[in-house]
């Protein structure tokens, strides 16, 4: 049988350049907000990546996120 598991996840829009990833889990961290799990998608010629990220608190990760610069 399949076991299937629905969770609420945050999906990102994040430039793909070094460093990046990092801030933002600093700014989570800041925040007291943890990230249970994360996974993205970019390749070298890609200028933005796709960045799924599972939190204790997926509002709270939106709030923050918001006001990110573009």
């Amino acid at each position: 049988g399949l076991y299937i598991l629905e969770q609420d996840v945050v999906l990102v829009s994040l430039d793909n350049r070094p460093g990046n990833l990092a801030e933002l889990a600093q700014k989570l961290a800041r925040a007291d907000v943890n990230i249970e799990y994360a996974y993205c998608t970019a390749i070298d010629r890609q200028e933005e990546g796709c960045l799924v990220l599972k939190t204790d608190s997926s509002e709270r990760t939106l709030e923050l996120l918001r006001d990110r610069p573009e």
